[in-house]
């Protein structure tokens, strides 16, 4: 074992965040709303790099009238604004235009124009009258989280408000009172709603976006009858969270502003992802059951963190070669993509830890078995990188803190018939 590292900075909030995952109150609960916050600074900043570049270039009009708008309403809607500025497909169109007004590739659609598809989203959604011009392409325009007005094939489409409460985008397409109902021309974004013990969540499930979850396969707009299924799936996983693993609850409901229907895999497979693009958001295949949604939300949540808390404090230093082999996968990875995993497991290792307290019979040994198993696999990766040289003095104190938990946690974790089964039974890769 290498010597302890001197932590430079507080490390009040690295071990909050690298403690038990999803305690309530306290230091943790900060800890991931200071995240929330900085992640929030960060896309605001980058709409107005947007701006920015398109002013500088010239012949975007449009968009500088557009970002206009919207800053003019944030002042007076910020919560409003927010809520379309913060959207986890906006972020990444944001992102991607970024890219492709610094010379990079270039995607459909990320382009500055598209502020004007935000600024629709605004007006909407304050009941502001007025009217613009916002982008289309393949047939249709996309306000990002309220919906999609079919259009036809022009390069853009007018965006006016008709009256109580109702918008047209085009000829034909009109935007209802209540934006998240379909109507003629008009597919809305659905809301997932779940309420149980007292907690309550409301995420967009986004089946239309473009860029709704990067680098993935998204499904296609659900049926009516797949929306239902998907209600009933997540209020069912959202009681088993507020119940049984109340702060993953609350950091969920903090974390999560939409869900993304994964394109389905083999029979039994359960596909998830989350990007740092589309911070907010989680992409997951239609789960087999409610446990099984529950514990993915818990799994990409954990990602969310952690990529936000590496957003604003480097925990593994550039550039480094070594290539470590954590239990779950079989190929060697990074320090970056290793210390990923690891947090991940951390907390899938607490869920299971949680959930065997509930559980009789066969489901009581299934949990002690996939505690045991995922909480002795994050030991060893956490053990692998603090052996490493790929860490930074920050990263190698908030691994020191997963270690100390994951120690912890297994040192009072009563024995089972599932810790003999779990030395016997591999990881999967």
């Amino acid at each position: 074992m290498r010597s302890p590292h001197r932590c430079p900075v507080s490390g009040d909030d690295l071990r909050a965040l690298a403690g038990r995952p999803g305690e309530t109150g306290g230091h943790a609960a900060r800890a991931v709303a200071a995240l929330v916050r900085a992640q929030r600074r960060k896309q605001l900043v980058r709409l107005r790099l947007v701006r920015d570049h398109a002013r500088r270039l010239g012949g975007h009009e449009g968009a500088l009238r557009a970002y206009a708008i919207l800053a003019e309403l944030h002042g007076g809607h910020p919560d409003a604004v927010d809520e379309v500025a913060l959207h986890p497909a906006v972020r990444a169109w944001a992102s991607a235009t970024l890219r492709a007004l610094r010379g990079g590739p270039t995607l459909p659609g990320a382009r500055p124009e598209g502020l004007a598809s935000l600024a629709a989203a605004a007006m909407i959604r304050t009941g502001t009258p007025g009217e613009l011009h916002v982008p289309v392409s393949a047939g249709g325009a996309m306000i990002p989280s309220l919906g999609r007005a079919a259009t036809g094939f022009a390069d853009t489409a007018l965006v006016r408000f008709i009256g109580h409460g109702a918008w047209r985008i085009g000829d034909e397409a009109v935007v209802p009172a209540t934006p998240r109902t379909d109507a003629p021309g008009w597919e809305g974004l659905r809301t997932l709603r779940a309420s149980a013990h007292g907690a309550a969540i409301h995420p967009v499930l986004d089946d239309l976006d473009p860029f709704r979850m990067p680098g993935t396969e998204p499904a296609p707009r659900l049926t009516r009858p797949e929306v239902h299924r998907w209600h009933a799936t997540f209020k069912a996983a959202w009681g088993i969270l507020s119940r049984r693993h109340r702060g993953f609850a609350v950091e969920l409901a903090a974390l999560a502003r939409a869900l993304t229907p994964l394109a389905g895999g083999p029979p039994g497979h359960q596909s998830s992802a989350s990007s740092p693009e589309a911070f907010g958001g989680v992409a997951l295949s239609m789960p087999a059951d409610a446990q099984t949604m529950a514990l993915t939300l818990v799994h990409e949540v954990q990602h969310a963190k952690l990529t936000a808390l590496m957003d604003t404090v480097p925990l593994t230093r550039p550039g480094g070669e070594h290539r470590y082999r954590p239990a779950w996968r079989s190929d060697p990875r990074p320090a970056t993509a290793t210390l990923h995993g690891t947090y991940a497991h951390l907390a899938v290792s607490e869920f299971w830890r949680a959930q065997s307290s509930y559980e009789t019979g066969e489901a009581a040994r299934l949990a002690h078995t996939e505690f045991a198993r995922w909480n002795t696999a994050s030991m060893e990766a956490a053990e692998a990188l603090l052996d490493g040289d790929d860490l930074t003095p920050e990263g190698h104190c908030f691994v020191t803190e997963i270690r100390r938990t994951l120690h912890r946690r297994l040192a009072s974790n009563h024995p089972s018939p599932g810790q003999a089964a779990a030395d016997r039974r591999p990881v999967p890769p």
